[in-house]
């Protein structure tokens, strides 16, 4: 139950959401499809303002991701007014 302060879209590759397993063999395992190009994940990060973490996600493979942070967005829309 770890804070939430990014928000990503998947640009390439693939993101899956796993579960947090105790045994060390297993590092995570999945609980959906994966998300493709163009997805998004982390959205709460962006609009709860105590927003807490649902789940992990790891990359499958080669992935390229973009990042927003919460601290960004704020910025942006305190210059916006």
């Amino acid at each position: 139950d770890q804070p939430a302060e990014d928000f990503f879209i998947i640009l390439a590759g693939s993101v899956q959401k796993v579960v947090e397993s105790t045994d060390p063999s297993k590092p995570g395992i999945p609980i959906a499809q994966p998300l493709v190009p163009s997805a998004f994940f982390g959205e709460k990060a962006l609009v709860e303002p105590n927003g807490r973490r649902a789940c992990s996600m790891k990359t499958v493979g080669n992935t390229e991701l973009r990042r927003l942070q919460r601290q960004t967005l704020q910025r942006v829309v305190e210059e916006s007014r």
